[in-house]
């Protein structure tokens, strides 16, 4: 079994039995925060001119745009409510390094939407999401900010994301395998738009990207379902210099959003710089 076959296993078949109580609430409390940053963005103007652009480009109303009465379509409405999420650089931090909550749960919220989804059918694949974005990190030993080559919710998340929107659609394994496929190649989001408003785009598009690899997926369509372990895939591309299959493999063995957990920010800044905040 290769790869991206077994952990496409793995995911599909985790499910609430999988969470602990101790999974379940460091998840709610990424979601709680995810949206509570998301809405302190919400008047920015990178979020304010996403939102006028992709209703200029019309689709139909089937998800809420944060603290507005505006809906979008599925995809435009992950994306913007990720752009929200971001723009502050508020939504927690992780170890190693990546944006985890922007790409994931305003996917889950917008097909929560448009599907009448529960809001345990939300946590649970939430959990999946971040934890499959944690674990590439992880496994790719991802811990050097200035040895990066793109920024990581660019790659892990746009993974992360497609996990999300296929486990709230009921996607079996195989087709798992070609929605990732579909994901992998959206991947890629050069650092030196860090700074700029195009930056939480990175985060919108791996939202938006995944969401769509999924609903692609979904209507039969195909990519490699050996993505990541493929010559010039996932891996060889985004993770070339290490990767841990058997860190990725050991999926939810802890859950990551429990050890090491989120980093939680308390100022809208770069992680980095909480330190010289609170140093007087």
């Amino acid at each position: 079994m290769g790869l991206t076959q077994e952990i496409c296993r793995i995911i599909q078949t985790t499910g609430r039995q999988s969470l602990d109580e101790t999974c379940v609430h460091r998840v709610k409390q990424a979601i709680k925060d995810g949206v509570a940053v998301a809405l302190a963005g919400s008047r920015e103007p990178p979020v304010t001119l996403m939102t006028a652009h992709l209703r200029a480009l019309g689709g139909r109303p089937q998800a809420t745009v944060w603290g507005t009465r505006t809906r979008l379509s599925l995809v435009q409405a992950a994306y913007v409510n990720s752009v929200a999420t971001h723009v502050l650089d508020f939504e927690p931090m992780w170890s190693p390094p990546t944006h985890a909550v922007s790409p994931t749960v305003p996917v889950a919220f917008a097909l929560a939407e448009s599907l009448g989804l529960s809001g345990i059918q939300v946590i649970v694949a939430v959990a999946k999401g971040l934890e499959i974005q944690g674990r590439l990190q992880y496994a790719g030993d991802q811990y050097v900010p200035e040895a990066l080559k793109f920024h990581p919710p660019g790659v892990a998340g746009v993974i992360g994301s497609a996990v999300v929107a296929a486990d709230l659609l009921g996607l079996d394994a195989l087709t798992l395998q070609h929605a990732l496929g579909i994901a992998a190649s959206r991947a890629g989001a050069l650092l030196a738009n860090v700074g700029s408003m195009t930056k939480a785009t990175h985060c919108g598009h791996a939202a938006a990207s995944g969401l769509d690899a999924a609903l692609l997926a979904a209507r039969g369509f195909t990519a490699n379902p050996d993505v990541f372990e493929a010559h010039k895939g996932l891996i060889d591309t985004y993770y070339p210099d290490r990767f841990d299959t058997e860190r990725l493999l050991a999926y939810g063995k802890p859950w990551r959003v429990v050890d090491p957990g989120l980093a939680i920010k308390l100022f809208p800044s770069q992680y980095g710089t909480h330190y010289g905040i609170t140093a007087g």
